[in-house]
């Protein structure tokens, strides 16, 4: 299942101590594996918002259960859904020429 692969990257991360970059669509998979939540913007991507996770380690599963998690996950949605509802940037013209013909 996702939480025993989730288990084995955290025991091989504390074995080897080696940075790793994990990127995952999950909230919570990034919180149970991370020191660090980044996230990203709409294009061009960039980084929008970053936030410490504050729990140590190892983390167990039932940590996931507990209300400072459920509010970093909160957190984390709502500037997710605030990126999304940004204005992007405008588009650059094309490149096409349009001509006019007499």
């Amino acid at each position: 299942t996702r939480e025993e692969m989730n288990r084995l990257v955290e025991e091989i991360w504390l074995d080897t101590k080696t940075t790793i970059v994990f990127i995952t669509h999950s909230i919570e998979e990034a919180i149970f594996l991370s020191d660090r939540v980044v996230v990203l913007s709409a294009r061009p991507g960039r980084v929008a918002k970053e936030y410490r996770v504050p729990f140590a380690r190892p983390r167990s599963l039932e940590i996931m259960a507990t209300k400072e998690v459920f509010d970093l996950t909160n957190r984390i949605k709502m500037d997710i859904v605030g990126e999304r509802t940004r204005p992007k940037a405008p588009e650059r013209p094309s490149a096409e020429i349009v001509r006019i013909r007499p």
